[in-house]
């Protein structure tokens, strides 16, 4: 839980920039008594919002009889087993232009081998969030913790470099044989230099042989308006 002046807000998990692969985990047959004792906490502790984030079987009555709205969230699997040349003819067409455009003005992809990287990260981080006028989603702390304990065999943090200077980013974790994107940013004043395509691209091909997957999370469709 958390207060945002002046709402009290309760979710899992609570930082929701980072991924969508979190939040409660209950058994099928419990997942009808869990939530009616969720709401019930919710509503002792006077919270204003609640965003929950769940994966499995569970029945989507049970939620929006409690009154929730209800996001579908699917998820896209690029297959990694498949050749370079392969991904690149099988991507959109404006991905490629964008991406050729970035390395024609001179965007290189650099995977962070030093610690001191979070620091060049987190500043790009807290300008996107400034100029988004966004509450900083995690601490400086945060991503250093996530380097200490992952770093290099789970956790990569790859920098696009414009003649040296950082305009971009993005953080993913490898897991057993998938990648996931955890978090980007880009810096507005280099927007025109098109970074973020080439980083994922880039993202895709520094991946080891071990890794076949790479998840992307994707909204589809919304359903069960709240009444009251």
């Amino acid at each position: 839980m958390k207060i945002i002046w002046p709402l009290r807000i309760a979710a899992s998990p609570l930082i929701v920039a980072d991924t969508p692969y979190m939040g409660p985990l209950i058994e099928p047959e419990y997942f009808d008594s869990a939530m009616r004792a969720f709401d019930s906490l919710f509503k002792k502790h006077k919270i204003h919002f609640v965003r929950m984030m769940l994966y499995g079987p569970y029945s989507l009555d049970t939620i929006s009889n409690l009154g929730y709205d209800i996001i579908i969230r699917h998820t896209h699997i690029l297959d990694l087993t498949k050749d370079e040349d392969y991904l690149w003819k099988k991507m959109e067409g404006r991905s490629r232009t964008t991406i050729r455009k970035a390395i024609k003005l001179g965007v290189v992809i650099v995977e962070a081998d030093h610690r001191d990287s979070i620091d060049t990260y987190y500043a790009m981080y807290k300008d996107l969030y400034r100029r988004q006028q966004l509450y900083l989603a995690n601490t400086k702390q945060f991503f250093q913790l996530m380097w200490d304990l992952f770093h290099p065999e789970n956790f990569a943090l790859l920098v696009a470099e414009h003649h040296g200077t950082p305009v971009a980013g993005i953080i993913s974790i490898r897991f057993k044989e998938s990648c996931y994107y955890l978090d980007g940013v880009s810096l507005k004043a280099y927007n025109h230099l098109a970074p973020n395509n080439l980083l994922q691209w880039e993202d895709v091909l520094v991946v080891g042989e071990e890794i076949k997957h790479f998840p992307i999370p994707v909204f589809v469709s919304k359903r069960h308006r709240r009444t009251g």
